[in-house]
């Protein structure tokens, strides 16, 4: 029989490594509402784009990735280029990099949501062979067309790995998002 209680025996390794995927994931997505932001609005001047900002940040999460993944697939480097640019030929390819690596970290972002939900949205038990220092996680999900029951030993250096990952992916889409916004900003001063 289960013992209901079994979380509380958990080691306490793990306490701390879910608070930090909490802590991350919620740094996470205050880097993605920048980052759109700083891509899509980069000059925040009037009451119309405080409610802009607003708007875009009660979106859920899957919405505000998916709004940068488009904005990221469909937009040329040339959007950030003028006539005159210094250096039109490196700045063009630098910007392409740069917008592959911001897509690819928009995309990391998806898998590093799935993930946090995962580990998040389970119940947590001691691994019976090495307890208190090792632990499976539970999640049953009873759907009309689909049953899924996952019981998975789970490392705290596996947590940890996930908030590593997820704070480099914070750091690239805070860095690349200032970067092409001072990019348009440097367009629109020369273009005045």
């Amino acid at each position: 029989m289960r013992d209901h209680h079994a979380s509380e025996t958990l080691h306490s390794s793990y306490y701390e490594a879910l608070g930090r995927l909490l802590v991350a994931f919620q740094a996470l997505e205050e880097a993605v509402t920048y980052g759109l932001i700083q891509l899509t609005r980069p000059n925040l001047v009037d009451d119309t784009d405080l409610h802009y900002f607003y708007t875009v940040n009660e979106l859920p999460f899957k919405a505000r990735v998916k709004l940068m993944r488009n904005f990221l697939e469909t937009t040329k480097p040339s959007h950030f280029l003028w006539t005159g640019s210094p250096a039109e030929e490196k700045r063009e390819a630098f910007i392409k990099d740069l917008l592959r690596q911001m897509l690819q970290f928009a995309k990391d972002c998806q898998v590093h949501e799935d993930q946090r939900n995962q580990f998040v949205h389970s119940v947590w038990d001691p691994a019976e062979e090495k307890a208190p220092h090792d632990a499976r996680r539970l999640k049953v999900r009873l759907q009309e067309k689909k049953t899924l029951i996952v019981h998975q030993r789970v490392s705290v250096s596996e947590i940890l790995d996930l908030v590593e990952r997820m704070q480099q992916t914070r750091n690239g889409i805070s860095n690349g998002g200032w970067l092409l916004a001072s990019i348009l900003a440097e367009k629109r001063a020369n273009a005045a």
